[in-house]
């Protein structure tokens, strides 16, 4: 069990040893050791390089290991695009019972794999002499564990998803990295909620929510009335399915609406083969991967978030607020945090076709009304995940941490 500490302290309160607000450096002397295993720049590492780059825009000093794999990929160049250090880990894939059944020799590979990557990351510990560790994943901390069990620090989890409780092979893991964390820093009310559920309150004390970060706010005109835009991976489970058909239905009363998509995933082709079937090829367009996704949104009028599965947060829905789009989601996992239902968006009443054709045909009957929505987003955007809050909290975290006791 952690000691519950104050993460609101006085940022002007000298006597406290804790610097000012004005104060660009607070986190000196702070020195970061991080790990992200990811290749692509999906939500979860674009979120924690954003955190990454906070701690060194406010002076903590910051060494990143990325997969040995294309030297991180997209993520490893994004790093040190934003002036990160970064160092090779020769991660492995993901663990698989059904695979380790049909290849039993295979463990021999993983525990290998175990062993290089807990290696490597012990040597860059020794190297750097990091006051703390960051990792936000558990198959990171699976690689790694070995060396974090040996090394006493404080070790910083960011948590952005659901714990994997339809998996008893990797569940122990996950509860093993709560279980060694000094702080976990879920990124909604939803990801607390269920790390309080699958836990049973045995990791509350070292709970504390911090939401993403804002995402830069542009000025941004009025789209298109009748365009529809959705950003994300092409599968299933984001609804990219039960968008399309909800959108077959909306064309039949609306026949000038557009629908555009932005992403790539396992469900592309599949998905434009059906846009052909409905005839709708005039009508949905396909941007494909963009590194910047805003280049499409300009033009949108709002944007749909129709996620079947719980999502632990959508920063896909701040992007489209920052850029003063409203934004339609279903109920499920923390998108609903992300809306103020009828102010700077729309949540459904339930994850249904139906349901999402009331709240397209609702939206595209705001018309200018819309523009006033989009001026609510970029304020809620400002109000509640400002760039200022989030970096205080996360300077409370690291500051504080380091005094943190685990029994």
């Amino acid at each position: 069990m952690t000691r519950l500490i104050d993460m609101n302290p006085s940022f002007n309160d000298s006597s406290k040893g804790t610097p000012s607000h004005c104060d660009t450096t607070p986190l000196n002397g702070i020195r970061v050791l991080a790990a992200l295993n990811g290749l692509e720049l999906f939500g979860h590492e674009r979120e924690n390089l954003q955190v990454l780059e906070s701690l060194a825009s406010m002076g903590a000093e910051v060494l990143l290991g990325v997969n040995a794999l294309d030297d991180g990929g997209d993520v490893g160049r994004k790093a040190r695009q934003d002036g990160v250090e970064v160092f090779q880990l020769p991660f492995g894939n993901q663990w698989s019972w059904q695979w380790l059944r049909q290849y039993p020799l295979s463990v021999f590979e993983k525990a290998n794999q175990v062993i290089r990557c807990s290696s490597r990351f012990r040597q860059a510990i020794r190297d750097f002499k990091p006051t703390h560790i960051h990792l936000g994943s558990p198959l990171a901390y699976s690689f790694l564990a070995p060396a974090l069990w040996i090394w006493n620090g404080p070790l910083i989890y960011r948590i952005g998803d659901y714990p994997p409780v339809d998996s008893w092979f990797n569940l122990p893991i996950w509860r093993s990295a709560m279980k060694r964390a000094t702080r976990i820093i879920p990124i909604s009310d939803f990801i607390t909620r269920s790390i309080g559920e699958v836990g049973r309150g045995a990791f509350e004390r070292k709970i504390i929510r911090i939401y993403g970060t804002q995402p830069s706010l542009e000025m941004c005109l009025p789209g298109d009335p009748f365009t529809i835009g959705f950003v994300g991976r092409l599968t299933e489970n984001k609804g990219v399915f039960l968008l399309l058909e909800t959108f077959g239905t909306l064309v039949e009363s609306i026949p000038t609406a557009t629908l555009e998509f932005v992403g790539s995933g396992p469900a592309e082709e599949l998905l434009k083969r059906k846009v052909m079937e409905m005839r709708l090829d005039d009508r949905v367009r396909f941007h494909g991967y963009l590194q910047n996704p805003r280049e499409a949104m300009r033009n949108w009028s709002f944007q749909v978030v129709p996620s079947i599965w719980n999502e632990a947060l959508g920063m896909v829905v701040l992007e489209a607020k920052a850029l003063g789009k409203p934004v339609i989601v279903f109920p499920r996992g923390g998108l609903p945090e992300m809306v103020r239902h009828r102010v700077d968006g729309y949540v459904c009443r339930d994850s249904t076709t139906e349901a999402l054709l009331e709240a397209l045909q609702w939206m595209i009957a705001q018309g200018a009304k819309l523009s006033t929505m989009g001026i609510e987003a970029r304020s809620d955007i400002k109000t509640r995940f400002g760039e200022d809050g989030f970096r205080e909290q996360w300077a409370s975290v690291y500051l504080q941490s380091r005094s943190a006791v685990n029994d």
